[in-house]
C-alpha cells in the first residue's frame, strides 16, 4: 500500500516537472555559473573559473590555521585591499585592468577588506580601504577562530540554502496538495471506509508516503548543493569558523567549525519540510478541491511571515506581539533560520511550538478525513 501511494505521487507529470526545476536551478546557477564567475588577480596574472579557485586555495593555504592579528597584517602587507570588494566584477576586462595597474584581488585580501578595514572617500568620491589601526581587541583575533579558504561556495552558504529550500517547499506543496483532495473530487473518498486497511490505516500510510517523498526530495536537492561545494571548493572550508564565512551562525558559537553549523541548518530544514508536509496533508484532507488546498498551503507558508514584517513589526513589542512573532518564526519558512539565531532556550521553545503545530495539523486533517467517511 505504501508503494502504491508513493507511485501515486511520482506518477503525476506536474510533480516530475516541478521536481526538475530546483534540480536544474541548483546545478546550473550554484554550480556552473558560480564557478565561471570566480576571478583572481595575482602578481599581474589573471585567473578565472576553476583556475581562480585553485589559485585562491594555494594563496590561502599559507595563512590557514588560527586567525591572529599577525595573519591579517601579513595578508594586508602582501596583497593590500581588494579593489572590487563592493561591486564584484570578475569580467576578464576588469580583472586585466587591475592586473595592469599592479593591484591584487584574491580570497584572502577580500576577507581582510570585508572584516578588518574601514572605508574612506576621496575628494572625487572614490572609495579606498584602510586597515583598522587597533586590531588587538577584535574578538576574531583572540586565537579562537580558524581561518582557511571557503571561496564564494561556502561563503554566504545560507543564501544558497534558503533559495533552494524555498523552491523545495513550493514543489512539495504542489506535489502533495492533491493527496486527499482528489479523492473528494473523484468521489473515491466515499468508498474508502470499508477498505481492508481502514480509514486510519490509509491516513497513516499517506502521511508516511508524503513524509518519505518530501524527505527524499529535500535531501536530494541539498545533497546536490553540498556535493557541488565539495567538488568545486573542497572540504577544507568546512573546518573554518562559521563567523568568518558570512553564513548564519549558531547563537554565541561563531567560532565553531562551519560543518557543525551546516549540520544543524540542514537538519532544521528537514524538520521544517516534515512540518510543511503534515500541514499540506492536513489541509488536503479538509479541503474538497485541490486548488483550495494549494492556495491555503501557499498562504500559510508565506503569509504569516509577510504579515509580521508588514504589520506586526511596526507595532509595540508587547507580550502578545512577541508571542505571535515566536509562533510565526516556528513556521516552516523561518524555523531553520530562527533556530540558528536563537539561544538554547529559544531553540527549545521554537521547536516545541513547531512540533505542536505539526501534530495539530496532522490530527486536524485526520479528524476531518475520518469524520467525512463516517458521515457518509
Amino acid at each position: 500500500m505504501l508503494k502504491a501511494e508513493l507511485y501515486r505521487i511520482f506518477s503525476r507529470k506536474t510533480v516530475l516537472a516541478g521536481m526538475l526545476i530546483p534540480i536544474l536551478f541548483v546545478i546550473f546557477l550554484y554550480g556552473g555559473i558560480s564557478v565561471w564567475e570566480e576571478g583572481v588577480v595575482d602578481e599581474g596574472r589573471v585567473y578565472q573559473g576553476g583556475e581562480a579557485i585553485t589559485r585562491d586555495q594555494e594563496i590561502a593555504e599559507e595563512f590557514a590555521g588560527t586567525l591572529t592579528e599577525e595573519t591579517v597584517r601579513e595578508i594586508w602587507n602582501r596583497y593590500g585591499p581588494s579593489m572590487i570588494y563592493q561591486n564584484r566584477d570578475t569580467s576578464r576586462e576588469n580583472l586585466e585592468t587591475l592586473a595592469k595597474i599592479g593591484k591584487n584581488d584574491n580570497f584572502c585580501n577580500r576577507f581582510v577588506t570585508r572584516l578588518f578595514c574601514r572605508e574612506e572617500r576621496g575628494e572625487q568620491g572614490e572609495i579606498t580601504y584602510v586597515l583598522q589601526e587597533d586590531l588587538s581587541e577584535n574578538k576574531m583575533l583572540q586565537g579562537e577562530y580558524i581561518f582557511g579558504y571557503t571561496g564564494e561556495g561556502w561563503n554566504w552558504y545560507w543564501d544558497k540554502f534558503f533559495v533552494a529550500f524555498v523552491l523545495v517547499c513550493i514543489v512539495i506543496i504542489v506535489s502533495l496538495s492533491p493527496t486527499f483532495s482528489e479523492d473528494y473530487v473523484c468521489h473515491t473518498a466515499d468508498v474508502l471506509l470499508p477498505a481492508a486497511k481502514g480509514r486510519m490505516g490509509l491516513w497513516l500510510t499517506r502521511i508516511l508516503a508524503g513524509t518519505i517523498y518530501s524527505s527524499l526530495y529535500y535531501w536530494l536537492i541539498m545533497g546536490i548543493l553540498l556535493i557541488q561545494r565539495l567538488i568545486f571548493y573542497g572540504a577544507g572550508g568546512l573546518a573554518v569558523s562559521s563567523g568568518l564565512t558570512g553564513s548564519f551562525v549558531v547563537w554565541g558559537e561563531e567560532a565553531v567549525p562551519l560543518w557543525k553549523t551546516l549540520t544543524l541548518m540542514h537538519f532544521c530544514g528537514w524538520f521544517s519540510v516534515i512540518f510543511l508536509t503534515w500541514m499540506v496533508l492536513g489541509l488536503s484532507a479538509r479541503a474538497r478541491q485541490t486548488f483550495s488546498t494549494l492556495m491555503w498551503s501557499l498562504l500559510l507558508y508565506l503569509g504569516p511571515f509577510a504579515a509580521v514584517r508588514i504589520i506586526l513589526d511596526q507595532l509595540p513589542m508587547v507580550f502578545v506581539n512577541r508571542l505571535v512573532h515566536y509562533i510565526v518564526y516556528s513556521m516552516p519558512l523561518t524555523y531553520a533560520g530562527m533556530v540558528l539565531e536563537s539561544p538554547l532556550s529559544g531553540r527549545r521553545f521554537l521547536t516545541g511550538l513547531a512540533l505542536a503545530a505539526a501534530l495539530l495539523a496532522a490530527g486536524w486533517g485526520a479528524r476531518g478525513w475520518c469524520r467525512h467517511q463516517v458521515d457518509r
